[in-house]
Order: C-alpha cells, then structure tokens, then sequence
C-alpha cells in the first residue's frame, strides 16, 4: 500500500503550538482574548493573526529568540526517515507561520515540503495568506484544498495533527491519527481516527503496515 501523509506543524510536529508560545510570552491580556475569539470561530485566522501581532509589537529578532526553544516530537525524525525509505510522502499543512516553520526545520535539519501563511519584517510583522479560501474564510491556509491538489489517484491519504485547522481536512483523507481537540472533533463527528501521543505510535503502526 502507497501513502501520503499530510501533517499538522504546531502541537503535532512540536510539542507545544508555536503560536500559543508567542503570546504566552507577552504580558498583554488582550492577547489571550483575541485568541479565544478565534476559537469560538468569531474571527477569522487572517483577521486573527494581525490583530494579535498589533498588539505583541514584537522585536525584530523575535521569531529567531522563539524557534530556540521550540522542541519536537522526539519521534517525529525517525518517522520522516521511514517515511522516505519506504518513498511515502510528507508534506506539512499549516496554519501557521512559514518563517517560525523554516527555522525549525532548519534547527532540526528536517528536509519536506510546506504550506502555511507567511510572515515577513518590514518595520512590524506583517502576515500574509497566500493559501487562503474566500469560499470558506475560515483558516488562512485552506488544507482541505491544498490536499486535494496534491493527492494522487491509487494513493492513501494520511492526516496527522490535533488542533481546529485539521477538523476539515481530515474529514478529506482515508486514515486519520488524531490527539487533542480533533481527537475530540473525530468522536463527536462519527469519523474514524487512531489516536496516538506521539510520532512513536505512528512508527509502530507503520512498521505493523510493513509486515504485512
């Protein structure tokens, strides 16, 4: 059986949500309010994102001083190694930052393709969408789209993640492996998932795959 795997960034490839870590990072009690608007879904990612980083007013070198204390699943580099022996492909979805995802990449020295929102410095950090869709306005990177243009005929698709931008995407793929609030969305919404931790019980399960 051929796979491709398609996997969440922040609290599913790290242990804790980059973006949780910028704003438990900052006094500002606004923070937390605004963010807890975009988990009722009262505001979008987009209208989310620029109305946190206006009020962090962060350094420049800020995402640098971040991406240093980012951890990763410890299991998540023996899990690309498999992936690649077995040429199953991995892709990150995120909606997330490219520039906090690259640096940690690069930390790790992970090597895979990604999706995610962009962020740029130009005197302030500005916030950029480019994988956004208007028909929904939900995310500021559409998933569910993304995977349906980079899946191929004949090829299971495999979800991994834990947060709210991974509802719908999953939703899309023929094996989920879900934690945390879509492990919860998964129960609730009747759609069959294999729970896991860490990337260690992904692993197992796909060296079980291997004796088959």
């Amino acid at each position: 059986m051929k796979y491709i795997f398609f996997v969440d960034f922040d609290g599913t490839i790290t242990v804790k949500d980059t973006c949780d870590m910028l704003i438990e990072g900052n006094n500002n009690p606004k923070l937390q309010q605004i963010n807890d608007l975009w988990e009722r879904k009262q505001i979008s990612t987009p209208e989310c994102s620029r109305l946190l980083f206006k009020e962090m007013n962060l350094a420049r070198d800020a995402i640098k001083v971040l991406v240093k204390d980012v951890e990763v699943d410890p299991y998540f580099a023996t899990f690309l190694g498999l992936c690649k022996a077995n040429d199953f492909s991995v892709t990150v979805l995120s909606d997330g930052y490219d520039m906090i995802i690259k640096g940690v990449l690069e930390k790790k020295k992970l090597e895979m393709p990604f999706y995610s929102n962009t962020l740029n410095y130009i005197d302030e950090f500005l916030a950029e969408f480019p994988y956004f869709n208007n028909r929904c306005g939900r995310c500021g990177t559409c998933k569910t789209e993304l995977l349906k243009r980079l899946s191929h005929p004949g090829i299971k698709r495999v979800y991994i993640g834990d947060g709210m931008s991974d509802f719908c995407p999953a939703s899309h793929c023929e094996l989920v492996f879900a934690k945390g609030k879509l492990k919860d969305y998964c129960i609730k919404n009747d759609i069959s998932f294999k729970p896991y931790d860490t990337f260690r019980d992904i692993i197992a399960w796909l060296q079980r795959e291997e004796c088959r």
